[in-house]
């Protein structure tokens, strides 16, 4: 079974400190924060991997980092230096189609010879599973 799952996490200086995180979650591709994982799979943004890797490149996901992509981090708030980060976990893709979906992201474009590719792949389901 096909699933991609978007989350976020939030670093604040004083969660820095202590070596931690500020607020981690779910997202959809509103740039929305989800606290239920129920919430996102009732979400009719996701179908294809082609918008899942729309998503991905939007929300600046383009390194592959032990078990998922991941984006570097951007300050949100400068006012007290808040910093957000967005991840893509991905399970259930071919070795083929995983490194399309590298090849893509990295690149931060999809090419017109993928969009064909990415369309017809179809994310049979999106679990709300932020790890695996």
């Amino acid at each position: 079974m096909k699933s991609i799952v978007f989350c976020y996490t939030t670093v604040t200086p004083e969660s820095a400190e202590n070596g931690d995180f500020e607020d981690t979650g779910f997202t959809d591709g509103g740039r929305n924060h989800l606290t239920s994982p129920v919430e996102f799979i009732n979400s009719d943004d996701m179908g294809s991997l082609y918008d899942a890797v729309r998503l991905g490149i939007d929300l600046g996901i383009s390194e592959w980092v032990g078990n998922c992509f991941e984006s570097e981090s951007s300050i949100i708030d400068y006012s007290i230096g808040e910093e957000i980060s967005y991840s893509m976990h991905i399970k259930g893709f071919s070795p083929g189609e995983l490194s399309h979906i590298k090849r893509i992201l990295k690149a931060g474009k999809i090419s017109d010879s993928d969009e064909a590719l990415l369309e017809g792949i179809m994310i049979l389901d999106v679990l709300g599973v932020s790890t695996y």
